[in-house]
């Protein structure tokens, strides 16, 4: 396992991605990486860092940092908050998408992902 490791934390140090706990943090500030595969990697790392450790708090702050990402690029964040409004990944409660989640609301609404408004 040891030969298969290396590669793999070279290629996650050359991405030089954010620290999804710190998007949590402060998930309004966060910016979509140019490169696709970066944009694909940080936004699903912010999604299983919810999934680990799913509160309410979490996972409206994944949906607001999705969201903010979603007006430079609304494809690659749209993936990754489908994957958090499966109900089986949402916490407890009745959860609402932020605002910030207008961009790609329509679509998850037409996927019965989301409640009706």
């Amino acid at each position: 396992m040891g030969d298969q490791a290396l590669p793999f934390l070279e290629y996650r140090e050359t991405l030089n991605l954010p620290d999804p706990e710190d998007v949590l943090k402060d998930p309004r500030r966060f910016v979509l990486p140019d490169r696709v595969d970066r944009a694909y990697a940080v936004c699903y790392s912010i999604a299983g860092a919810v999934l680990n450790h799913n509160t309410p708090q979490r996972w409206e702050a994944a949906m607001i940092a999705l969201g903010v990402a979603a007006k430079k690029n609304a494809d690659i964040p749209a993936a990754a908050a489908r994957t958090l409004c499966d109900r089986r990944n949402r916490p407890d409660g009745v959860i609402r998408l932020p605002d910030e989640c207008r961009p790609f609301y329509e679509l998850m609404r037409l996927a019965k992902l989301v409640a009706r408004d």
